[in-house]
This record gives structure tokens, C-alpha cells and sequence, in this order.
């Protein structure tokens, strides 16, 4: 089947032919290159600025968006802050905290926790305000001296 010659393949005529027209030019075609190099210099010059002047309104369109997203970013950290500053007040004045007690809050932002914290300290508050039972004075006691009757002495300690 096979005997041994080539076939070429048929691509290789049409090849040929677009290489033939490339090498001489039909004589119909004429064209002034020269004009329509410039002309599409001319086009490309234009569009280059037009191009320029797009990235910058696009350069300041982009720098107030982000002015924009700083102002909108600085506002909702302000407005957390007055939020928190808010709920410490609201925290004080239901517990009935001090001031000292109020700036233990600063640090904490979330609510359940700063109620939790204010709690524990009014209760703490609450527990050192409470009246203690006096210290035995010795020089009150009549008859013997403490020394002798160590029941008084532990009744006295105790406050029974």
C-alpha cells in the first residue's frame, strides 16, 4: 500500500500561494502606508491620554472611596466605644458601683460580662460595709481578768 513515496500535504500549495502574494503586491492596492501609520498614531496618542486621564479620575475616585471607608471605619469605632462607655454607666448606677469599680470596667465589652464583674463587685462592696462585730476592749471587762477565764476570752472573740 505504503511504497514509499511522499505525498505532499495539502496545506503546502496554499502556503506557497500567500507567500506569492505577500512578495508582490497586487497593483490595485493603493494605499498610502505612510498616512495611515499616522493616522493610527495619531488614534493610539489620543486614546493613551484619554486612558491617563480615566486612571486618574479613577486614582481620585478611588482615594475618596477610601477617605470614605476611613470616616465610615472611625465612626463605627467611635460609636462602640460611646456604646460601651454607655453600658458601664447603665452598669454602675444599677449595682451602685464607685468609681474605682467603674474603671475596673474599662477593659471589658461585653455586656453579660461587665454585668457579671459589677455584680461580684457590689456584692464585695456589700460583704466590707457590713458590720463586724467589735474587738473585746479589755479595759470593759469587770471582775476577772481575761488571762484567768479563758471561756470569757472566747466568748469576747467570738462576740457570743
Amino acid at each position: 500500500m505504503s511504497d514509499g513515496t511522499t505525498t505532499p500535504a495539502p496545506e503546502a500549495p496554499a502556503q506557497d500561494a500567500a507567500e506569492a502574494q505577500q512578495k508582490t503586491p497586487p497593483a490595485e492596492d493603493s494605499t498610502d502606508w505612510k498616512a495611515e501609520a499616522r493616522k493610527w498614531e495619531t488614534r493610539a496618542k489620543e486614546n493613551k491620554a484619554a486612558a491617563e486621564r480615566l486612571a486618574e479620575l479613577e486614582q481620585a475616585q478611588m482615594t475618596e472611596a477610601e477617605k470614605a471607608a476611613a470616616r465610615v471605619k472611625a465612626a463605627e469605632e467611635r460609636a462602640a466605644q460611646l456604646e460601651a462607655a454607655n453600658i458601664r454607666k447603665d452598669v454602675a448606677i444599677q449595682y451602685g458601683l464607685t468609681a474605682d469599680d467603674v474603671a475596673l470596667l474599662e477593659g471589658v465589652t461585653d455586656a453579660d460580662a461587665m454585668r457579671r464583674l459589677a455584680e461580684r463587685l457590689a456584692r464585695q462592696a456589700r460583704e466590707d460595709a457590713a458590720p463586724r462585730s467589735p474587738r473585746p476592749n479589755p479595759a470593759q471587762w469587770e471582775g476577772d481578768s481575761p488571762a484567768e477565764d479563758k471561756d470569757a476570752v472566747a466568748r469576747a472573740f467570738f462576740g457570743i
